[in-house]
């Protein structure tokens, strides 16, 4: 987890063995990230080795 933006900008991340979840929301406070928590500890058991996934606070 990142809440880096530009990452799959800056790194190659196909035919890695990670995936990558990009958390983004209104802040980087701990209060604000924990906000999407439950959407990531959904969508963890699905990804696929090289994805990155754009988590985004409604």
């Amino acid at each position: 987890m990142t809440v880096d933006k530009n990452l799959p900008y800056q790194q190659n991340l196909s035919g890695r063995t990670l995936a990558v979840v990009i958390l983004e929301a209104r802040s980087t406070t701990l209060e604000e990230l924990l906000k999407l928590m439950p959407d990531v500890l959904a969508a963890v058991p699905k990804l696929k080795r090289g994805q990155v996934l754009r988590m985004q606070a409604t």
